[in-house]
């Protein structure tokens, strides 16, 4: 019986090799995508979203490396050709692949959407011979004929005319050439889509344009979306699970109405209302203060503990690791210690709200490490 995860994250880390010290890029994440789900990952530009994308699909270079932690991919038998089930069996640790192993299953079970298209097309081949070529290299079974009908079924399938085939990416608009990424992306039916901020740059209408077609896409032929962004807000929309990352790790996890309910890390908190609602009454917005970290230095304890208006002594200490809030259960876990008894053993905020940190009171909250700084 197949697996209903899909993808199995486990302990992963990516550093950087550099002059001036190793940056930490991804820190000891795990996490699950289950079939069928669009799954959200979130977070500032240097949290380490991209890298993440690029270490699930085997596409990182010196001098980033993969320091620990496995992968695993669990096929579905109804998608998986006798000779791919000869090959990898009923799950793989993508990590293990060897070159012919990764080419093999590389765009027929795990396909990318960059975050550039422009950068990501060749500008000096047409639209037509790009969706050909990954077509060509990974189902040689076709022939020319079938491989242009294979395109012209692609690009009408992402809403583009089949005549846009023959045009090179300039030729394209910003919307055009991320729908053409997506048609590439989905030239051999693979069962999971990553897609490394789709909409970044585009017109907000444009955005809308392609996350509907995005969701419409993944309705019809069920596979699974790990959907990147840096705007929280678009990802709720259209996610069912969402993570948030910050200085290359995990700070929370949770189905998408949780979060919209009651996101339990500060920083959440900060992410999901840095943006104006259309309706209702006139707010502040107070944002985020500070910058992130820099990578090669982390401080000690929790990284976002300078920039957190609720940080007691323990944040400057200890590292939080992820833990059930409360009563939230398993399927919501957050990594702080406003929700840890044995850092904070008096009652949680009822609120992350930094405007009302002075209601939890840091003698309070420090009482149990030593006193408050």
């Amino acid at each position: 019986m197949a697996s209903e995860n899909i993808l199995e994250v486990r302990n992963l880390s990516v550093d950087y090799a550099s002059d001036t010290g190793t940056v930490h890029a991804v820190d000891n994440i795990s996490f699950v995508v289950k079939r069928g789900e669009i799954f959200g990952l979130a977070g500032e530009s240097g949290s380490g979203k991209s890298t993440l994308a690029f270490a699930l699909a085997r596409l990182l270079k010196f001098p980033a490396k993969i320091t620990k932690g496995e992968i695993v991919f669990n096929f579905q038998a109804d998608r998986q050709t006798p000779q791919e089930e000869e090959m990898f069996g009923d799950s793989v640790d993508i990590l293990e692949l060897l070159p012919e192993e990764l080419r093999q299953f590389r765009w027929r079970k795990l396909s990318i959407v960059f975050q550039s298209a422009m950068n990501a097309l060749n500008p000096v081949l047409t639209i037509e011979t790009q969706v050909t070529d990954v077509i060509k290299a990974h189902d040689p079974s076709l022939d020319a004929r079938q491989r242009r009908e294979r395109a012209i079924e692609l690009i009408r399938m992402v809403g583009i005319s089949a005549d846009r085939l023959k045009s090179y990416p300039h030729q394209l608009s910003g919307g055009m050439r991320q729908r053409a990424i997506i048609a590439i992306a989905l030239a051999l039916n693979p069962d999971l889509i990553i897609m490394d901020e789709p909409t970044t740059a585009l017109d907000v209408v444009v955005q809308r344009e392609i996350l509907n077609e995005i969701k419409s896409l993944q309705e019809k032929f069920g596979f699974s979306v790990i959907f990147i962004t840096h705007d929280l807000s678009l990802l709720l929309e259209i996610s069912t699970h969402v993570a948030i990352m910050y200085a290359g790790r995990l700070v929370e996890l949770a189905d998408q109405e949780g979060l919209i309910l009651h996101p339990y890390h500060p920083y959440s908190y900060g992410l999901i209302h840095s943006f104006p609602e259309l309706q209702g009454e006139k707010k502040h917005m107070l944002g985020i203060p500070g910058h992130p970290p820099d990578l090669r230095a982390l401080p000690v304890g929790c990284s976002f503990a300078p920039r957190c208006a609720f940080a007691f002594d323990a944040c400057q200490k200890v590292m939080p690791a992820l833990r059930a809030p409360g009563e939230a259960g398993p399927a919501h876990v957050v990594a702080c210690h406003l929700y840890d008894p044995a850092h904070n053993p008096n009652r949680p905020p009822t609120s992350v709200d930094p405007s009302l940190a002075a209601e939890t009171p840091r003698g309070q909250l420090a009482s149990s490490t030593g006193g408050a700084q």
